[in-house]
């Protein structure tokens, strides 16, 4: 089965040129062979004919215009719907070729034995290792203190000391003038306490004071009254 392709070489008209060049670079580009055949030349007055007597004209037309496509002897179709086919991916049915069947999709390769049973053994594995109890560890090597090593860490560890010391003495220094510094207050406040007490004392004491005054003076009146009550005695017995 041949494709056949009847076209006009000497055409003026430039939209048959189109679909002419159209419908073979079509065919070029889907790797589907042709038979071109020129209606124009020389000899070939019965292909013209032949085209004409099998084709269908198309609207208003007298005969029908290149291109037209044949498979063999079997009519196909014109442009349009060489086109439309070739579009809508009918392209083999529209040239009654036969449609290739599909290609089954690849299928994966089977596995073989060996790989098959790798993940039961890495499963397998995996179990066993949970099952298995957990080892100790193995303790690292203890390591022998050498003299030197005992001199470095023992004046690494006075330097650390003189600092503890010296961090403790300054903090019990610290504390020391806190201790100062409450006492400090602590005997300003008792002071002003013990004032303002002394004062209140005092304040409860003048009555008191006043009180004894008056009596003393009262007493010494009453001496003086009776010395002299008693000095006119003494003056009437003389008489």
């Amino acid at each position: 089965m041949v494709i056949r392709v009847y076209v006009s070489g000497i055409s003026g008209n430039k939209e048959v040129k189109k679909r002419q060049q159209r419908v073979l670079m079509i065919l070029e580009s889907k790797n589907i062979p042709c038979e071109i055949i020129d209606i124009t030349e020389p000899g070939k007055e019965s292909d013209k004919e032949f085209m004409q007597q099998n084709s269908k004209p198309r609207g208003d037309q007298k005969h029908p215009l290149p291109p037209q496509i044949f498979n063999d002897d079997e009519y196909c179709g014109d442009f349009i719907g060489f086109d439309l086919s070739n579009e809508n991916e009918k392209l083999l049915p529209f040239l009654k070729m036969a449609v290739p069947e599909p290609s089954p999709p690849p299928q994966p390769k089977e596995e073989s034995d060996d790989e098959s049973k790798r993940p039961e053994e890495e499963s397998e594995e995996e179990s066993e290792e949970e099952t298995k109890p957990s080892r100790p560890r193995p303790r690292p090597p203890t390591k022998v203190v050498t003299e030197d090593d005992s001199n470095a860490n023992g004046d690494g560890n006075d330097d650390e000391n003189a600092n503890k010391n010296q961090t403790e003495a300054e903090s019990s220094e610290n504390k020391e003038d806190e201790r100062q510094d409450e006492n400090t207050e602590e005997m300003v406040a008792f002071e002003d306490d013990t004032g303002k007490q002394k004062d209140d004392e005092d304040d409860a004491n003048a009555p008191n004071e006043n009180e004894n005054t008056e009596t003393d003076e009262n007493i010494v009146e009453q001496e003086t009254k009776t010395d002299g009550e008693h000095d006119s005695e003494m003056e009437i017995s003389e008489e």
